[in-house]
């Protein structure tokens, strides 16, 4: 509104007298964006729609070569026992294409300069009939108005000719004003874009953060049980191991009289069974005796 206001001044509020200069620009950029994330396994597999055959993949190329393996796995900083990998997670390739077109209004010097005189020639002509009208007094007092006018118009002439050329510089300022403010929204948006992706950065470094809180937290509790039932385990074992001499001493006691009754056993089995020895002889012996006496009573009979 600015730059409207100082051309209808200059043109004297002819905007006959005033030139659009239209300037159009046509913009095209591409870009690509791009973010890798250390993941787990575990944290691999949503941004791979859960299969497993990929990641195990990934992660075989990373683990077998060697450059991988140094560059792109790592332990975990806060849990030492988990692997992490690079992975790549977002990738975007970006077009863009615009048209701008700034107008700008200019007043030529030639055309103000000439407005200006015929609005002197049209004040200077009611001025001639007053000549003739009034006498020599008036004729000095018309004179000097000639000279004022004169000079007016010397001055008119100068203020549009500073106007046309301080015009003609704005126009150039335009210019270079325009290629800064595209310079500068160019580099707003970079500016916004490394903001986003700062502010994204440290909101997952802040969720690491805590979920490492929360392992620690989960592994603590998980050491603490684990102690609890080993105290509880070892009082049990340890009462367990004293009932247990207790008992080896009753059953050593307990074995000693078995013992001695087993080896009176024995005695009275080995008795036994030499008696049993000597009445299976005797029996033998009366069969025998008998087997001979019978031929002898079957001759009498016949």
């Amino acid at each position: 509104m600015s730059t409207l206001y100082e051309d209808y001044m200059s043109t004297g509020g002819c905007w006959k007298n005033g030139i659009i200069m239209k300037e159009i620009r046509s913009m095209n950029r591409n870009g690509k964006k791009g973010c890798r994330r250390w993941l787990t396994r575990k944290a691999m597999l949503p941004y791979f729609e859960n299969d497993e055959k990929v990641v195990d993949a990934i992660i075989l190329r990373k683990e077998s070569d060697p450059q991988l393996l140094e560059s792109e796995c790592r332990e975990h900083p806060e849990c030492p026992g988990l692997r992490q990998y690079l992975t790549l997670v977002e990738d975007e390739e970006t077009a863009e294409e615009a048209i701008e077109i700034s107008d700008l209004f200019r007043a030529e010097a030639t055309e103000s300069s000439r407005s200006a005189s015929e609005d002197s020639d049209s004040d200077s002509s009611p001025d001639k009939k007053k000549k003739k009208k009034k006498g020599g007094k008036d004729g000095k007092k018309s004179k000097n108005n000639k000279k004022d006018k004169k000079s007016k118009k010397g001055n008119r002439d100068n203020k549009s000719k500073r106007r046309s050329k301080n015009n003609g510089k704005k126009g150039k300022k335009g210019k270079k004003d325009d290629d800064e403010d595209e310079e500068k929204k160019v580099a707003k948006k970079l500016r916004a874009e490394a903001k986003k992706v700062l502010n994204g950065l440290s909101n997952k470094i802040k969720a690491l953060n805590n979920r490492s809180s929360s392992l620690r937290e989960a592994l603590r509790d998980d050491l603490e049980k684990s102690a609890k039932k080993l105290t509880i385990s070892r009082a049990n074992l340890q009462n367990a191991l004293d009932a247990d001499q207790d008992l080896t001493k009753r059953g050593i006691l307990h074995a000693q009289g078995m013992g001695d009754l087993v080896f009176s056993c024995c005695i009275q089995d080995d008795e036994i069974s030499t008696a049993t020895l000597k009445a299976k002889d005797a029996a033998e012996h009366a069969e025998h005796t008998l087997q001979l006496k019978k031929p002898k009573c079957a001759k009498e009979d016949k």
